[in-house]
């Protein structure tokens, strides 16, 4: 998982494979899945590519730990909604773009570009709901639970 110098790789295909986990207290077995899985304005994802397992998006580096209760979605990079469209304007596109952590090579991010605003590094209130509901249940919809893992008992 570590970078050991290998370069950014912002090539992606679109049968690649993206993971990112959520908390299975949220995600009872045969409920959907819930629109808060899907942070904003930026998704921290880990790709398939290179070697990335699903596995490791549950793994933190820094400190060795596995994080537990929880579990891994999985998606496909051509599921990842390139551009919206609210009431005619389509000013914003999204971009999967590689960022390496030293301890997680795998590690991608889903952001938001604005044509007048740039890279949406934060979600404005009331100004942007409409835009981040629609891409949130977009991208839901593809989402596979593809490993569910139990709640640590108290």
């Amino acid at each position: 998982m570590l970078i050991n110098g290998r370069g950014v790789d912002q090539e992606f295909s679109k049968s690649e494979q993206l993971y990112r986990w959520f908390s299975s207290d949220c995600h009872p077995l045969g409920t959907s899945i819930p629109i808060f899985a899907v942070e904003l304005p930026d998704v921290s994802v880990n790709r398939s590519k290179h070697g990335g397992k699903k596995e490791y998006v549950l793994y933190n580096g820094v400190n060795g730990n596995r994080l537990t209760g929880k579990g891994i979605l999985q998606f496909l990079v051509e599921d990842v909604p390139e551009r919206i469209c609210i009431e005619g304007e389509c000013d914003v596109d999204f971009r999967i773009l590689h960022c390496p952590l030293e301890y997680n090579y795998y590690h991608a991010e889903i952001q938001a570009h604005d044509k007048t605003r740039g890279h949406l590094k934060e979600f404005v209130d009331g100004q942007d709901d409409n835009l981040w509901q629609t891409w949130r249940v977009k991208l839901r919809r593809k989402m596979r639970v593809i490993q569910q893992s139990p709640s640590p008992q108290t």
